[in-house]
C-alpha cells in the first residue's frame, strides 16, 4: 500500500489534541428498549427507555512515509502520534472527538486493535478504534430531585389510582391514559443528558396542555363527586408547569420537528437547519438515529431552532 499521493483521500478526525486520518467511519445509534411478551398473544409491547449512547468506529492508517501528503498533514503519525493516542486510551480519557461533517462529542475509547501488514511494516500499521459517547456528570441536568420529577410521577400515580377507583375504571377517557403515558415518557428521558432538556421541556409543555384540555373537555370532572380526581389532575398539571419553568436547557430557541424529505446524512440535515454540517451532533444528541449517514425519508427529528 502506498500513501505518497493519498493525503487528500482521507478525512481528518481529532481526539483531544491529536488529529488522525481515517479511511472509514461507522456511527451507530439506537434506543434502549424492552419487549413485553404475553402468553398466547401475538406480538408484544415495546417499552422505550431513551436513546443509547452513540458509538464511532474508525479505520485509521497510521503510516508515515517521508514526503507523502499524509506525512505532511499528520507529522509523526507513526509511531509517535499512535503512541500518544494509545496512552490517552489507556488512561480512559474522556475528551472531545471531532468528526468532520458531524461535529464534536465528548467520547472515550473502548476498543482499539492494530494490524501490522508485513508489506507495509516499515511505513506503519492500520488500526480500528472504537469510541463511545461519554456522559459528563457535570452536564447532567442539575438538582434533579429539587425539580420535582419524582413528585410529578407520584402525582400521576395518584391521579391514575383515583380515576381507576372513583371514575370509569373500565372505560376511562383516552386523554387520562395519554397523560399517564406522557409522564412515563418524561420520566424515562429526563436527566439523561443536558441536550435532552429542550426535548423534555417540549414534552412538559405538551403534558400541561393535555391536563388543561382534560379539565375543560371532560364533562364528568365537573361532577362534585369526582373532586378528588380533579385535584389529582391539577397536581400533575402544576408539577408539569413547575418543571417546565425551572428546567435547565441548552441555549437556543424553541424545540421543533423536521421531517426528512429524502435519504439524507446528518450533515445534510444540519446544513439544512443551521447552515453548518458541524451542528449534526446537536441533532444526534436529542434523537436516536440508527445510521447518521443514511437517515430515511419521512423520519421525524427533533431540533432546537436557532436563537
Amino acid at each position: 500500500m502506498t500513501y505518497e499521493d493519498s493525503g487528500d483521500k482521507f478525512q481528518k478526525a481529532q481526539f483531544g489534541d491529536y488529529a488522525f486520518p481515517y479511511s472509514q467511519i461507522t456511527i451507530k445509534g439506537g434506543i434502549r428498549h424492552h419487549v413485553h411478551e404475553y402468553p398466547h398473544s401475538p406480538g408484544g409491547d415495546v417499552e422505550k427507555m431513551g436513546r443509547k449512547l452513540y458509538t464511532f468506529r474508525f479505520r485509521v492508517p497510521f503510516h508515515d512515509i517521508p514526503g507523502s501528503r499524509l506525512a505532511v498533514e499528520f507529522q509523526g503519525l507513526f509511531p509517535n502520534r499512535l503512541r500518544n493516542l494509545i496512552a490517552l486510551f489507556d488512561r480512559q480519557a474522556s475528551l472531545p472527538l471531532v468528526i468532520p461533517s458531524v461535529g464534536t462529542m465528548v467520547c472515550v475509547a473502548t476498543d482499539w486493535d492494530g494490524l501490522a501488514d508485513m508489506a507495509d511494516a516499515l511505513s506503519g500499521e492500520t488500526w480500528n478504534i472504537e469510541f463511545i459517547e461519554d456522559v459528563d456528570q457535570a452536564s447532567i441536568v442539575k438538582a434533579l430531585p429539587s425539580l420535582g420529577v419524582a413528585s410529578m410521577v407520584a402525582a400521576a400515580d395518584n391521579f391514575e389510582a383515583l380515576w381507576k377507583k372513583l371514575y370509569f375504571a373500565t372505560k376511562p377517557p383516552s386523554i387520562f391514559q395519554a397523560i399517564n403515558d406522557l409522564v412515563t415518557a418524561i420520566d424515562g428521558t429526563f436527566g439523561q443528558f443536558e441536550a435532552y432538556s429542550r426535548l423534555v421541556a417540549g414534552k412538559l409543555e405538551g403534558l400541561a396542555q393535555l391536563c388543561q384540555k382534560a379539565d375543560s373537555d371532560v364533562a364528568e370532572l365537573r361532577d362534585p363527586m369526582n373532586h378528588l380526581v380533579v385535584e389529582a389532575l391539577k397536581d400533575v398539571w402544576a408539577s408539569a408547569v413547575d418543571l417546565s419553568q425551572n428546567i435547565s436547557g441548552p441555549k437556543g430557541g424553541e424545540l421543533s420537528t423536521f421531517r426528512v424529505p429524502r435519504l439524507m446524512s446528518i450533515g445534510q440535515v444540519a446544513t439544512k437547519l443551521y447552515g453548518s454540517a458541524d451542528r449534526g451532533i446537536d441533532i444526534m444528541q436529542i434523537n436516536p438515529i440508527d445510521d447518521p449517514f443514511a437517515i430515511k425519508a419521512g423520519t421525524e427529528l427533533q431540533y432546537v431552532k436557532a436563537a
